[in-house]
C-alpha cells in the first residue's frame, strides 16, 4: 500500500470484503447496521476507528513521499533519485517518459506534501524567491506593525 496508488474499484472490492468480514457474512446482499463511513471516523468522533483503505493509502505514499524528498540515507531513495530525479531535486521532479507505476503514485502525492511544507532558509542559495513556498496562506497571516512611538 505505500507503494502503489490503489484504484477505486480495487478499494471498493476491498473495502466489500472488509464489511462482510466486519458483519460475519458472506459476500452479498445484507442487513449492514452502521454505515461504513460511520465505522471509518475515529473513535472521538462517534465510529468506530476502521480506517479507510483510500485514506490509509494516500497516507502511506504520502510518507514514502516525505521520506524520499527528506531523508537521503533511505536506499529507496538513492534508488528513485538516481533513476528518475539525479539532476534536481525531488519537489522539482518531472512525470515525463517511461515512468514505472510506483514512481507515478508517488509524485501523485507531492502535491498534498507541498500543501504543508515550508522551506527553512539555509545560505539562501538553493531557494527560489518565485517557486518558494514562503507562508502557507497569506489571507491568513496579518503584517503586525507596532503603534508609532515618540511621534516618528
Amino acid at each position: 500500500m505505500s507503494c502503489f496508488k490503489f484504484l477505486e474499484t480495487l478499494i471498493t472490492k476491498m473495502e466489500s470484503l472488509l464489511v462482510a468480514f466486519f458483519w460475519h457474512q458472506d459476500v452479498g446482499k445484507k442487513i449492514h447496521w452502521l454505515a461504513w463511513r460511520k465505522v471509518c471516523l475515529g473513535k472521538k468522533e462517534g465510529g468506530l476507528g476502521v480506517r479507510s483503505l483510500k485514506e490509509f493509502n494516500i497516507a502511506l505514499l504520502c510518507k514514502q513521499a516525505w521520506t524520499i524528498g527528506v531523508d537521503t540515507d533511505s536506499p529507496v531513495q538513492r534508488l528513485f533519485k538516481a533513476r528518475y530525479f539525479s539532476t534536481c531535486s525531488f519537489v522539482d521532479a518531472d512525470c515525463r517518459g517511461n515512468i514505472s507505476y510506483a514512481w507515478r503514485s508517488i509524485l501523485a502525492m507531492r502535491p498534498l506534501l507541498q500543501a504543508g511544507i515550508w522551506w527553512q532558509v539555509g545560505d539562501g542559495k538553493s531557494i527560489s524567491l518565485a517557486a518558494s513556498p514562503w507562508l502557507p496562506m497569506p489571507s491568513i497571516f496579518r503584517l503586525m506593525v507596532p503603534p508609532r512611538t515618540l511621534g516618528v
